[in-house]
């Protein structure tokens, strides 16, 4: 390595990046793990363990969701995140997804320089979308990149088995010639079959106003941590889709929904897998990052082209800004 710039250019809890150049001139980005970190992790889920023991014994409703079980999936998902040779692989599976076309860049992996806690890459050069006054000097295209990143997590979670889980505005660039720059793997979700087709049930009820239809999508992949009445919890959905009832699907906000649907199924005492908890945190954030770009676009304008559901008629994206007000609303 030709030139390590000593100070980093980001910095986060577990590692942080520098830049440098190789011998042959080709810019990278090395991300280097923080020395103890993995110490420091388990001396924390250690203390997490007791504390929640301590708790789990004074409360049988506690006991119930099985909170060492649910400490131990976010044990395993934070010592993943600081193992980077599982990361560069999420990098390259996340890579072939995209392999056709450019209009996403993933960076690629130098392997013969990488390890267990060293992470080199191409550099990736753009403007983040943390920076607004960048994105406004280089004119980016702000509707563009909300409608490519909405259009990436959509192949990704329903075409693919592997998809970015921390699409914060960070982790995405701008890039020249209008194409979307994604970095920072260490957050990866999969969805399996199972899943994805939940999650595709969970889409067309929020579009139909079903709570009902809702509901059975939810408890078909869930456990519950005590007896759940369907009728009622699906009454609770309806309530709860009640306000965008008279909502046209630009208007609808997946995210949003998602956010209620998660705050109303711990109320009821469910616990949904660990891996469609993360999709659908993935979703929220992602319709987020989009919003701060473009708050006409949806995730749900990209659904019906992506294949996601059958649609039915008038719900397809390009056809949105020309259906009637009747067609979008609450169909009999």
């Amino acid at each position: 390595m030709e030139k390590l710039e000593i100070v980093p250019v980001a910095c986060g809890s577990i590692a942080q990046v520098h830049r440098a150049t190789l011998d042959d001139g080709l810019r990278v980005a090395v991300k280097v793990r923080r020395p103890g970190i993995l110490t420091d992790i388990d001396a924390d889920v250690s203390l997490l363990r007791q504390v929640i023991r301590v708790v789990a014994f004074l409360s049988s409703r506690v006991r119930a969701y099985d909170p060492i079980a649910i400490l131990d999936e976010f044990a395993t998902l934070l010592r993943a995140e600081t193992d980077f040779i599982s990361e560069a692989g999420n990098i390259e599976a996340v890579r072939r997804t995209f392999a056709i076309g450019d209009a996403v860049t993933i960076p690629r992996v130098l392997p013969d320089l990488s390890g267990e806690s060293v992470l080199v890459m191409e550099w990736i050069e753009g403007v983040p979308l943390s920076d607004p006054e960048r994105l406004e000097e280089v004119g980016a295209d702000r509707a563009g990149l909300a409608r490519a990143i909405l259009q990436a997590y959509g192949v990704m979670i329903f075409q693919s088995d592997r998809f970015h889980a921390d699409p914060h505005p960070g982790n995405l660039f701008a890039m020249e010639g209008g194409r979307l720059g994604m970095i920072d793997f260490g957050e990866v979700g999969s969805v399996d079959r199972a899943e994805r087709v939940a999650l595709q049930g969970m889409v067309a009820a929020v579009l139909g106003r079903n709570g009902e239809a809702l509901a059975a999508a939810v408890l078909s992949v869930s456990r519950t941590t005590r007896s759940v009445d369907q009728t009622e919890f699906g009454e609770q959905l309806s309530r709860t889709l009640d306000p965008i009832a008279d909502a046209t699907l630009r208007e609808m906000r997946l995210g949003e929904t998602f956010g209620r649907l998660l705050h109303l199924v711990r109320t009821f005492g469910i616990v949904l897998p660990s891996d469609l908890a993360i999709l659908i945190k993935t979703l929220i954030e992602c319709e987020a990052t989009t919003n701060e770009l473009d708050p006409t676009m949806s995730m749900l304008n990209l659904v019906g082209e992506l294949g996601a559901f059958a649609p039915g008629p008038g719900l397809r994206s390009d056809e949105t800004s020309a259906e009637s007000s009747d067609e979008v609303r609450r169909r009999p």
